[in-house]
């Protein structure tokens, strides 16, 4: 099969639409004017956006000291002053670049570890830029900074406080440690007054133990931030004692209990005291009582005692000992003779003696009239020596004291006085 390559009639060629051709001669320019315009943006954006030559000043940007520690190590220098210097610079690259920049991106750069003499002394400065960016301008090319020898110094710590609001009494701060070692300028760490510890107390209701952070003052209560002055300890221990104030009964006690102590006068001078203590040991102290030997009462009595208190509580009357007066009302005495002594409890083997003249001996009784009238002395009196104190003792005479029973609970009625019988240890 062959094609046919010959002419057409004219009867098979279509004829042109005119309009059709005039809108696609519109179409063919549109396309052209939107690729122009199109090609001016991009190159807009080129130049605009990220233009290889976009310059950005930047202000206050903060010097940085570098070669401190070359400074110190090799002449016992540190930086005095100087340390809060800011300048500003030009810079120059990519606009897409500078854009994305911070201040703190930046860093100017002052190098004092050529130094060596205290003063004065003028550095330069070097921008550390990012990579791709160069320096247009600086506002200074170079700092003036002050150096100091560098010295270390022991402070105290200190305490202060705010928002204390009860009605409770602050005692002296303990702190632990109590002092802490400061190195920096001389002249700045001879002003410094003390470590202190800034602390808010509000409502409290006992002593305080806490851990707080130190902050280096002058006399004048100004804080010290220099910093190449370095605080070697940053927190220390403080315990601030809470004390209570309140006033006490002074009372007393019979031990022998055999005399009522509802029926007994007792004047007591003073009859109160004021104390003050850490307010954990207050709850437990409620009143001071001195205890007394009724049995050994013979009319009138009267002693001075002094006034005991526990450890860390304190007597703010001060006032140190009290005088006590009793009198028992109705108290009558008899004398009894005593001859039926029993001696209990005899070791084995032990060999005694009863010296003559303690073999029998006048006991003294005391008690309301009517419960003497009613004692019967061969039935409720009895009385014994307890020779087992002389167990392991050698050969001689030894003193025991004798023990004597009224059966005070049923007669109300008691001995008075001490008695005592030599016993002789014989070979």
């Amino acid at each position: 099969m062959t094609n046919d390559l010959s002419p057409k009639p004219e009867s098979f060629l279509k004829p042109i639409n005119p309009k059709k051709a005039g809108k696609n001669r519109v179409y063919r320019f549109s396309v052209q004017i939107l690729s122009i315009l199109a090609a001016i943006v991009l190159w807009f954006y080129v130049m605009g956006v990220n233009s290889p030559s976009y310059e950005k000043e930047f202000i206050d940007v903060p010097v940085t000291i570098i070669g401190g520690d070359v400074l110190k190590e090799n002449h016992g220098f540190t930086v005095l002053s100087g340390t809060d210097i800011k300048v500003d610079i030009t810079i120059k690259g990519r606009k897409s670049d500078i854009l994305k920049l911070r201040t703190l991106d930046l860093q100017i750069q002052a190098d004092v570890s050529a130094i060596d003499t205290v003063g004065e002394n003028t550095c330069s400065l070097n921008a550390v830029l990012p990579s791709g960016l160069t320096l247009v301008s600086m506002s200074a090319t170079d700092v003036r900074i002050y150096i100091d020898r560098s010295i270390s110094k022991s402070v105290p710590v200190k305490v202060t406080h705010t928002g204390y609001t009860t009605g409770l009494i602050l005692g002296v701060f303990e702190a632990s440690p109590s002092s802490v070692l400061v190195e920096g300028p001389e002249n700045v760490v001879n002003e410094i007054d003390g470590a202190y510890a800034d602390m808010k107390l509000d409502r409290i209701d006992g002593s305080v133990t806490s851990r707080e952070k130190l902050v280096l003052k002058n006399k004048n209560g100004e804080v010290i931030n220099n910093p190449y002055v370095n605080l070697r300890t940053k927190e220390a221990d403080i315990y601030i004692p809470v004390y209570q104030e309140k006033t006490i009964a002074l009372k007393v006690n019979f031990v022998d209990n055999v005399y009522p102590l509802e029926k007994a006068k007792v004047i007591i001078n003073p009859s109160t005291i004021t104390i003050r203590g850490v307010v954990e040991k207050m709850p437990q102290i409620t009143e001071i009582v001195f205890d007394i030997h009724e049995s050994q009462i013979d009319g009138i009595y009267e002693i001075t005692r002094l006034i005991s208190l526990p450890v860390g509580i304190e007597n703010k009357s001060s006032i140190n000992s009290a005088l006590i007066k009793i009198s028992m009302p109705d108290i009558n005495s008899s004398t009894v003779r005593l001859e039926n002594i029993e001696y209990r409890n005899k070791p084995d083997g032990l060999e005694y003696s009863v010296t003559p003249n303690s073999s029998m001996i006048d006991v003294k009784i005391k008690g309301e009239t009517k419960n003497l009238l009613d004692f019967d002395p061969e039935k409720d009196l009895t009385a014994y020596v307890n020779l087992a104190e002389l167990e392991g003792k050698s050969a001689g005479t030894y003193q025991l004291p004798i023990i004597i029973d009224t059966n005070t609970a049923y007669t109300g009625v008691y001995p008075f006085g001490k008695h005592y019988v030599d016993i002789t240890i014989t070979d």
